[in-house]
């Protein structure tokens, strides 16, 4: 029943050394918030194991703002029209198979992506911890490159689809 972490980039490109805007990291961080996560942030230490301390500088300011607007957003609303399903074992799974290639992520940063850019509403829906209370509201579940559930996620999103909500699996 926990909100699922996800990253917001500090990065210009792919986890590469050069630092984003702080707006550009606000963005994330706030479209992390909105989408019922909880924000954090992955880094690259430098080779000889040094921070980029500007990045910090913003990532804290950032952070600070979120902080102060802790009580516009305790009581907000979710908006439920498609929940986006995130697989740990899939995740796990892929990660093992193809290591370094990040291709579960890449998916599901990708739908993600795809509902942002459309202006598409959309909750996070954690497949370790779902219940049919949380995918009951939801008009349509996507389901990016899931390759190995829980016989009870199965189950679950099973009933979702009797009960007249829409799956979409890539």
């Amino acid at each position: 029943g926990r909100p699922v972490n996800m990253h917001f980039g500090r990065f210009c490109y792919d986890r590469e050394y050069q630092t984003v805007p702080e707006h550009e990291m606000r963005l994330g961080a706030y479209s992390v918030l909105i989408s019922g996560g909880i924000p954090s942030i992955a880094d690259n230490l430098y080779p000889d194991g040094t921070i980029e301390e500007v990045a910090y500088e913003r990532v804290a300011a950032v952070h600070k703002e979120i902080k102060e607007s802790e009580e516009y957003l305790k009581d907000r609303m979710e908006v439920p029209v498609v929940g986006l399903y995130y697989s740990k074992l899939s995740n796990d799974y892929l990660d093992t198979v193809y290591s370094g290639e990040f291709r579960y992520l890449h998916s599901f940063e990708g739908a993600y992506r795809l509902l942002l850019e459309s202006h598409i509403p959309c909750q996070i829906i954690s497949g370790r911890s779902v219940t049919a209370e949380q995918l009951a509201p939801l008009k349509t579940l996507i389901v990016p490159n899931a390759v190995m559930m829980a016989k009870r996620e199965v189950d679950l999103l099973k009933d979702y689809v009797r009960a007249g909500g829409a799956v979409v699996c890539t």
